[in-house]
């Protein structure tokens, strides 16, 4: 890459550095209504995540799914660099600098084939943030912090696009409980950087109800009418921890989820009495070295597919 390239990049990146940190990441999409709850995972029923196992060019099945943690596997072939990309621009992740200069309003049943879902969460306190709260030791609910929040959602064009294969879903009676499973696998050209303790799982049983009642939080999992309120904003769930988890070009993300109902009668004794038809997305959010720019950006991890409930 030459000088005058160069240059003119950084240019850019600091012009667009300058926007991003002096603007509400929200005035691109809609009007955020902001609201928080904080709250220790454990006064909620149990819910459990393996979401963070990265492999090469190999598919497990959801009987291999276990709650491990692992760094990703290079694959065995070099990665080829994408025409037209520098080496560095190929191996450095999306990042929420360049993610906020691709950012475009999504309505809800909005389809592209060009554009990553994703939702922008303002933090108008950055210790709103959990990763900056639990980072400064400030909040007094201690380590394990973990905050509902309503968010913009976005397009992220030409950005960190995923797919997914082999997902499927089960439900249990008795405690009623919901899993789902699915492998990601990374279709952009360079790497994906996300919080691996940040994926959780949006489970709607009545997706178009923009008027349902608040969800119910789970450590992993958000479960609810809707997703979408009636200003047109998204819920998201966002976790305190930011291990990161790179996934690049060539990788697959195994994610599972399991949601169970074991303190009292909730939304998932509900959806399993019903029998209904359940949405079943996973979000994760990306990374950063130093979340402290007052927004968590937030990507969906492949597509969302709809399940059958159990039939008496």
């Amino acid at each position: 890459m030459t000088t005058d390239v160069r240059e003119s990049l950084a240019e850019v990146a600091t012009s667009a550095r300058a926007d991003f940190e002096h603007s509400d990441p929200a005035d691109l999409t809609v009007p955020v209504m902001r609201y928080v709850r904080r709250y220790r995972a454990t006064r909620f029923a149990a819910s459990a995540l393996g979401v963070v196992l990265v492999v090469s060019g190999a598919l497990l099945g959801a009987d291999a799914l276990t709650s491990v943690r692992e760094s990703a596997i290079e694959p065995d072939e070099p990665v080829a660099t994408p025409v037209g990309m520098s080496e560095d621009e190929a191996t450095t992740p999306w990042s929420t600098l360049a993610l906020a200069a691709v950012t475009e309003p999504r309505a809800y049943g909005e389809k592209r084939i060009d554009s990553a879902a994703g939702m922008i969460c303002h933090h108008s306190d950055p210790a709103d943030d959990p990763r900056v709260a639990i980072e400064n030791q400030s909040d007094p609910l201690g380590s394990e912090l973990v905050v509902t929040a309503q968010c913009a959602p976005v397009w992220f064009k030409n950005g960190p696009i995923t797919s997914d294969r082999n997902a499927t879903s089960a439900i249990t009676q008795t405690p009623a409980s919901v899993s789902s499973a699915t492998v990601i696998g990374n279709l952009s050209d360079r790497p994906l950087a996300i919080d691996g303790e940040s994926i959780f799982m949006w489970i709607e049983l009545a997706p178009g109800d923009f008027a349902a009642d608040a969800p119910t939080a789970y450590p992993h999992a958000l479960v609810g009418g809707s997703m979408w309120d009636e200003q047109g904003n998204i819920s998201a769930l966002l976790g305190s921890d930011s291990h990161p988890t790179r996934i690049i070009p060539g990788q697959y993300l195994v994610a599972s989820g399991l949601a169970t109902e074991l303190d009292g009668r909730g939304p998932l004794d509900d959806l399993v009495a019903s029998g209904a038809n359940f949405t079943v997305t996973f979000w994760a959010r990306i990374h950063e070295d130093s979340p402290h720019n007052g927004s968590s950006y937030l990507v969906r991890l492949g597509e969302e597919h709809i399940y059958g409930g159990l039939r008496s």
